[in-house]
């Protein structure tokens, strides 16, 4: 009798499935949707990638927008994002970015934007993915030039 729970005990927890980390990529579509006030309206999609040969879902999104290392935007997820398996997915995310906070510093802006190299905000946080009901944390910590 004890072998044979020994056997069950094994083989439950040899089923027991590990995720893979899922990764960053980038931030791509940047959209610019227009002003209100002073706060331009930017739709952007963080392209990740699942390795693993499940499905799960996005749970939340927690990424804070900077420049020169003030905060100048929070990022919202739009909608429901489902995580397909071993490839690369899309999370669509929009953002309100306070332009008075970047026109602080506005003699580089200008000069940014003047030569299109745009402006360079800083992503950082995290996309929490739910793969088999386990969450995981995908961290970001990116640079991209947005020219407004």
């Amino acid at each position: 009798m004890k072998n044979l729970l020994f056997v069950i005990f094994i083989i439950a927890f040899s089923s027991c499935y590990h995720a893979d980390d899922v990764e960053f990529i980038s931030i791509e579509n940047i959209v610019i949707n227009g002003m209100d006030g002073r706060f331009v309206n930017v739709n952007v999609d963080a392209i990740l990638f699942n390795p693993n040969k499940v499905k799960g879902k996005v749970k939340s999104v927690d990424v804070k927008v900077l420049y020169n290392d003030k905060e100048v935007a929070q990022v919202k997820h739009i909608g429901v994002t489902h995580v397909k398996a071993n490839s690369n997915f899309s999370v669509p995310l929009e953002m309100a970015v306070d332009m008075e906070k970047i026109n602080e510093d506005l003699l580089s802006n200008l000069s940014a934007i003047f030569s299109n190299k745009g402006i360079k905000l800083r992503f950082v946080g995290d996309v929490k993915v739910s793969i088999h009901g386990i969450a995981y944390k995908v961290p970001i910590d990116h640079i991209e030039s947005i020219t407004f």
